[in-house]
């Protein structure tokens, strides 16, 4: 975003907020009585906890005035508004709904808070004062993120899924037991039913250095040559493009998708080169996440947390991590998990072993082995169809 571009996002988002105040002003009562619950994902998308907690309440509890914020062109759209309560994310109605709300959730860091977030957020003591801001989580907690610590933060509810991530949360992060809740997933609420198919879905997560400058548009050509040299497109490529996966692919029947981290979609076009029968180059506006997870007979991942929702769902994973010291260096310091003693699969940092693994694998129909299974078992101690339920309770008690 360029210099003008900026000062007249920022002005614009000034405008709203001074009308949004003014409404506010003289509709206070009013809004303040609704006891308005908002929620929120990535304001372009309904796939993740957000989603689910908001279809839970609105089918179970329509007395509540729960409202979900998302884009008018979003992919996700219309299956938020066959609930109703839909407002159009980063609208004038959208900053009045976040400055009056009871309930700010959201299952990004933000909130449930309007564009441009980072800057928005400097106006919180515009919002109502007795507001509770819930966070849902994106991805079960593992890496030592010092922004998330409670010092920076502060929720009122920070949501856990497990023993082990409420423990780091509380003791590394700084919360206090009575904000982190060990309450699980909305999306697990989903996972109950799963229907596995012949598909192999590869899913590695972001890489800071190489988002590019707009992430919800494709990247230019200067930011896509750039992207070629790096080390993440070369390891893909060469696994996209190697002759013995493709054969064995072929000759299973198996389709391969490879999925690219939201901030990175902006380089789909680049790996569409590598696309044919058996392998799929996903658009994130193509293919639901959730459905993909659930129909996916094995996960190839890195450091995306994933991987826990497979494991959840007691299917096998695979790390591919040819990259971790710049990773730990430049993106997320390491934090209660270690791959090597407590993830869900064997860890391999070449395309080769990846490769033979999968290809192993696929003649025993893809089961998650020993001990990946125990380890699965133990790090998620509940497992029922009971998280949203859950997170309505907790959510209630905070008023």
């Amino acid at each position: 975003m360029n210099s003008i571009n900026r000062f007249y996002t920022y002005a614009i988002c000034v405008i709203k907020l001074f009308f949004a105040c003014i409404y506010i002003f003289f509709h206070k009562k009013h809004l303040y009585k609704k006891n308005i619950w908002l929620i929120q994902e990535k304001h372009t998308e309904a796939r993740d906890n957000g989603y689910f907690l908001f279809k839970y309440l609105r089918t179970t509890h329509p007395e509540l005035n729960v409202f979900y914020s998302i884009t008018i062109d979003s992919a996700d759209r219309k299956k938020v508004e066959i609930y109703g309560n839909t407002i159009k994310a980063d609208s004038l109605q959208h900053y009045i709904y976040y400055l009056s709300a009871k309930n700010s959730i959201g299952s990004q860091p933000f909130g449930a808070c309007p564009y441009p977030v980072h800057w928005v957020n400097m106006f919180n003591f515009l919002c109502r004062k007795d507001q509770k801001v819930v966070f849902l989580q994106h991805g079960i907690t593992k890496d030592a993120i010092d922004g998330l610590k409670y010092s920076n933060t502060r929720f009122d509810l920070f949501t856990c899924s497990a023993v082990p991530e409420h423990e780091f949360v509380c003791d590394h992060l700084g919360y206090p037991q009575k904000n982190a809740k060990l309450l699980g997933f909305c999306r697990y609420d989903n996972l109950s039913s799963i229907s596995t198919e012949k598909k192999i879905i590869v899913m590695p997560t972001f890489r800071k250095w190489l988002t590019a400058n707009n992430r919800e548009r494709d990247a230019t050509n200067v930011e896509c040559d750039k992207f070629k040299e790096s080390l993440f497109f070369k390891s893909y490529s060469t696994l996209l493009s190697d002759k013995i996966l493709l054969k064995a692919l072929s000759d299973n029947n198996y389709q391969l998708i490879f999925y690219l981290h939201y901030s990175l979609q902006s380089y789909v076009k680049v790996f569409d080169s590598f696309s044919n029968t058996n392998i799929i180059i996903a658009s994130r506006n193509c293919y639901d996440i959730p459905e993909l997870l659930k129909t996916s007979a094995v996960l190839v991942t890195d450091y995306s947390s994933v991987a826990f929702d497979f494991a959840y769902m007691k299917k096998p994973v695979i790390y591919f991590q040819f990259d971790e010291d710049v990773f730990r260096t430049l993106q997320y310091e390491k934090g209660y998990f270690d791959y090597h003693r407590d993830g869900f699969g064997p860890v391999f940092n070449n395309v080769g072993d990846v490769v033979n693994y999968l290809i192993k694998q696929m003649e025993n129909d893809y089961k998650m082995e020993y001990p990946y299974s125990k380890r699965a078992k133990d790090f998620f101690t509940v497992r029922d169809s009971n998280n949203c339920l859950r997170h309505y309770e907790a959510i209630k008690e905070l008023q």
